[in-house]
């Protein structure tokens, strides 16, 4: 099957022209430059945080990052925009956009949320460099305990359940 074949062609066209046309219009007058990767460091952690395009607005520079996305209702307050506009500090000022929904924002956190979610960040990477990142159950993520974050499988020999009461193939 091919794309024009599929039942949503339309709707699927709609949707990408809709996202190209936001982000065309966003473009339209800025002066780009390749965007230099910043890192920020947290005692022997180092995080490197990146930004998908560097601006030069008429007040200065502007580090972006482009979601694909819709912006959802934490996304400006999270510990990745935090990251980013830590990062941004000294360099010019943090943006995401969001295509789907066309939102623009620049990332302005308070410098006593900021320094919370520094705070969070700083022992997120070093607790990984130390080894302790233990397996946090979510109702939003696969149902197992683990995750990707998988322990050594049992011994012994491992059979597919097939279904109940069927008798063991073995």
């Amino acid at each position: 099957m091919t794309f024009n074949n599929h039942g949503y062609a339309a709707e699927y066209r709609q949707i990408s022209d809709e996202l190209l046309s936001f982000f065309r219009l966003l473009r339209t007058g800025e002066k780009r430059r390749a965007p230099t990767p910043i890192s920020l460091k947290f005692g022997e952690a180092e995080i490197v945080v990146s930004a998908h395009e560097e601006v030069d607005a008429g007040s200065g520079r502007v580090l972006r990052r482009i979601k694909t996305g819709r912006k959802t209702t934490n996304a400006v307050e999270s510990l990745d925009a935090a990251a980013f506009q830590l990062a941004a500090e000294g360099h010019g000022e943090a943006e995401f956009v969001f295509l789907t929904g066309a939102t623009q924002d620049r990332l302005t956190m308070s410098s006593t949320k900021l320094g919370n979610r520094k705070t969070k960040i700083a022992q997120a990477a070093i607790a990984i460099l130390e080894g302790h990142f233990p397996p946090k159950r979510s109702d939003r993520c696969a149902r197992c305990a683990y995750f990707f974050i998988c322990s050594e499988p049992p011994s012994g020999t491992l059979r597919k359940k097939i279904g109940s009461g069927l008798p063991d193939s073995s």
